[in-house]
């Protein structure tokens, strides 16, 4: 008798020797909400309790082998190789959001040329929403590509992605929402998302999304709860032991403290980051401190010292020349309108930014005298600064336009810029 339990076990065990227990709970509970049954029924036909159940469906508890069997025999489920597709497209799932949550670049790439290598075999698998799923976040996160038609089938089918995943997905789409200004309450997004986590499977995803709304709050316009909210995120993920996070997170906080224009404080903020950094192999969040660094000094009128910054970290310009386009700038406001020539001449071929395109424009029209090309240029450059709410961008430009009307004797229109400078200043 012993001896065919036994057997009986065996039988069982053969084909899922290879799959974590773990996942059968997971498997489980997609195939559950495929079939639109509840909780409660299935627990009931399994002959468990409800809260077991809701546990193994969630990673708390493994669920049985024997368990498993009876689900599978009591909904005639054929496992087959669909498992082995699930649990693929679940680990990919997972490596993805890790090399995302890390910065780790390389590792992004890694895991996009595992997923392709698969070559769409996931599409009739109970992986087919999984794979969905990481197909939208490779093409809108990595690719800056619009994926209208996939999100609209993910959130039709929702109800089969754990709440990990429906949470990724919301975040997904608000951070897509950050470069389609035609997204209407993009905000709620991460506020969808907030709502789904439930950290079970991945860790620090709810301080992920929240880093995600600060850097969107921040474009909106800071405020000191946004600063109090840096924090508050920077605990979690310093509490989780992502140190790359929690100094990212130090950039967003001083960043705020740019938004309340306590420039003098943020850029001892960004100095002491940098300081920080000095034994964190980060080139790209070392340049994004630099052009914030640099951007402060600048409107602080610390030109010189900005373009000592700026030869100092001459090589993080490697990730992009947003930093480097305010060299002609300091050069044209310490009156070497050579060096500021000279600048444009070197660097513009390498610029692609609009709003760096017209900067270096405005500088060369300044140097020429060219009043009517500078005045459209700047009025078009005013316009997008206020429209990406670039609040430094915009101090700057007007700035060099009062400027340049003060030291051609344009009284009205000088006049005119002013008010309006002072306008923005106490807005």
């Amino acid at each position: 008798m012993i001896m065919e339990k036994n057997l009986k076990h065996i039988k069982i065990r053969e084909p899922y020797k290879s799959v974590s227990p773990f996942l059968f709970g997971f498997y489980e509970k997609i195939k559950r909400k495929e079939l639109g049954y509840s909780l409660d029924n299935v627990s009931k036909d399994l002959s468990i309790s409800k809260g077991n159940l809701s546990e193994m469906e969630n990673g708390l508890r493994i669920m049985k082998i024997e368990i498993f069997h009876r689900f599978l025999t009591r909904y005639n489920i054929e496992f087959a190789e669909d498992l082995k597709y699930l649990v693929e497209m679940r680990e990919i799932l997972i490596q993805i959001f890790e090399a995302f949550l890390r910065f780790n670049r390389k590792k992004q790439e890694k895991v996009r040329e595992q997923f392709e290598s698969m070559d769409r075999s996931w599409e009739n698998t109970s992986g087919f929403l999984i794979g969905l799923l990481i197909e939208y976040f490779i093409r809108s996160v990595l690719d800056h590509k619009s994926q209208e038609d996939v999100f609209e089938l993910l959130v039709s089918s929702e109800s089969c992605l754990s709440n990990d995943e429906k949470a990724l997905l919301y975040m997904i789409r608000g951070m897509e929402g950050r470069r389609n200004t035609t997204f209407k309450n993009k905000e709620t997004f991460f506020e969808q998302a907030l709502n789904y986590v439930d950290e079970k499977e991945m860790n620090d995803l709810e301080a992920l999304i929240e880093y995600y709304q600060i850097m969107d709050e921040i474009r909106s316009g800071s405020t000191f709860e946004v600063y109090t909210k840096c924090s508050q995120v920077r605990n979690k993920f310093y509490n989780s032991h992502n140190y790359i996070r929690a100094l990212y997170l130090d950039n967003l906080e001083a960043v705020s403290i740019t938004y309340l224009r306590a420039y003098s404080s943020a850029y001892r903020r960004f100095e002491t980051l940098l300081y920080n950094m000095e034994y964190v192999d980060d080139p790209y969040l070392r340049f994004c401190v630099v052009q914030n660094a640099i951007l402060v000094l600048c409107v602080l009128k610390e030109y010189k010292k900005a373009l000592e910054w700026m030869k100092k970290e001459r090589n993080t310009f490697s990730y992009g020349l947003s930093n480097f386009v305010f060299a002609p700038y300091c050069f044209y406001m310490l009156d070497d309108l050579e060096e500021a020539n000279n600048t444009i001449k070197k660097i513009k071929p390498y610029v692609k930014d609009q709003s760096d395109q017209l900067l270096l424009n405005i500088i060369k029209y300044a140097i020429e005298n060219n009043e009517n090309a500078f005045f459209e240029d700047s009025q078009r450059l005013l316009i997008l600064d206020q429209k990406n709410k670039k609040q430094e961008n915009i101090e700057l430009t007007y700035r060099f336009m009062i400027s340049f009307y003060k030291k051609n004797g344009i009284e009205s229109r000088q006049i005119k810029l002013q008010e309006e400078y002072i306008s923005f200043l106490t807005r």
